[in-house]
């Protein structure tokens, strides 16, 4: 009878332990899921990140053009008014305005500069 009374206490064991292993297997499981879901998450939320970046450097760049043409605009606009205003007609034009005369300057009275090589 005492044989039989230990081998039950070794199943009673034996099943103790093997519950206690599914149990952790259970939660190791568990927690590889929930590292699998913040990974998804993580992944989701680089890439939501990044096309906020690349659409926050898009724009900026079609802010930037615009501002270039804006300026290359203003610098044509620049050079046609310089180019109009040294132009003989605009000259004696400005100079009756301010009521200039202009006067003939006399060669001998000129000093000449030579440059180097």
């Amino acid at each position: 009878m005492q044989s039989r009374m230990r081998r039950e206490f070794d199943i009673a064991e034996y099943e103790a332990k093997e519950n206690v292993t599914t149990v952790a297997t259970k939660k190791i499981g568990h927690v590889i899921i929930l590292l699998m879901l913040f990974f998804i998450l993580a992944v989701i939320f680089c890439a939501v990140w990044q096309s906020g970046v690349n659409r926050s450097l898009e724009m900026k760049k079609t802010q930037l053009l615009a501002s270039i043409y804006d300026l290359e605009e203003q610098h044509r606009t620049l050079r046609s008014d310089i180019a109009s205003q040294t132009m003989p007609e605009a000259i004696v034009e400005d100079a009756l305005v301010r009521d200039i005369s202009f006067e003939q300057i006399e060669a001998s009275g000129l000093l000449l500069v030579a440059r180097g090589d």
